[in-house]
This record gives structure tokens, sequence and C-alpha cells, in this order.
């Protein structure tokens, strides 16, 4: 996961945030070679707030190239304040390393009792060596 704050104060564009379900969405997009008016960000009801689901994926593969996560992410922060991407786990595809050097920061979230030590200081290391920072970690029970 990754945020890109443009710290303007006043004035609130709200926040763009990419993350779980919905059909076509960032697959189908990524994979359309579109402009970004095409990105199918989908209103949630409030004013500030945008989301960008990514729609239906392929197991281990990448949810789009990193071409197209720039893009999103230069278009994004060109419509709002913050930006909040929720990446799969590393583990399971490489978008997670790939949006580590686009946005300004990562919070990396490990499961108690799943995510081993090992596992976790691997994943920092690889978001480092990706050029990555690490703002923080989260402990969170699925």
């Amino acid at each position: 996961a990754g945020t890109g704050d443009r710290g303007q104060g006043t004035g609130d564009r709200g926040t763009v945030a990419a993350g779980r379900s919905g059909p076509g969405g960032l697959v189908g997009w990524g994979a359309s070679r579109e402009g970004p008016h095409a990105i199918p960000a989908q209103a949630t009801g409030s004013p500030y707030l945008a989301v960008v689901p990514h729609g239906e994926l392929n197991e281990g593969a990448p949810v789009m190239p990193p071409d197209r996560w720039a893009a999103l992410l230069a278009w994004a922060r060109e419509e709002r304040d913050r930006v909040i991407v929720v990446a799969s786990p590393l583990s399971r595809r490489a978008d997670g390393l790939t949006l580590a050097r686009l946005v300004d920061g990562t919070i990396l979230v490990l499961t108690p009792g799943q995510t081993t030590a090992t596992a976790a200081a691997r994943a920092q290391d690889a978001i480092r060596q990706a050029g990555g920072s690490i703002l923080g970690v989260v402990l969170a029970d699925r």
C-alpha cells in the first residue's frame, strides 16, 4: 500500500483510492492503452472520495504494467490531494514492488500468526531494493 499526499491544506480535492473489486477496473484499463480520461473511477457518495477497483485478476499476473501504474498515479495526483493504493501481498504479485518506487511511501501490512519474521524482513528488503520507502508497519488480523 502506498500514499501520495500533495499537502495542499486548503481546498481539499479529496482522495482517490485504488483497491479491491469491480468489473474491468484497473486490469481492463491497463490492458486497453486508453488515456487517463478512461480510468474507471467510481463515485462513493462522498465528494471527497473516488475508488478505482482493480477488476478481475488472474492469479500471479500483475494488475498492469509499470508504465500504466505511473500513468494512473500521475492522473490521480493531478485530480486529488491524496492517493491511497491498496496493493496485493508481495507474495502473490509483483505490483507492490512496482508501486513501492512510484509512491511517496509504503505501509507494510503484516498478519499476526501468519507472517513470519523472515517473510517480514524479506518484504522490507524487497521494498527498499525496489526503491521504495517504508513509512510504517501495521498488524492487521484478517
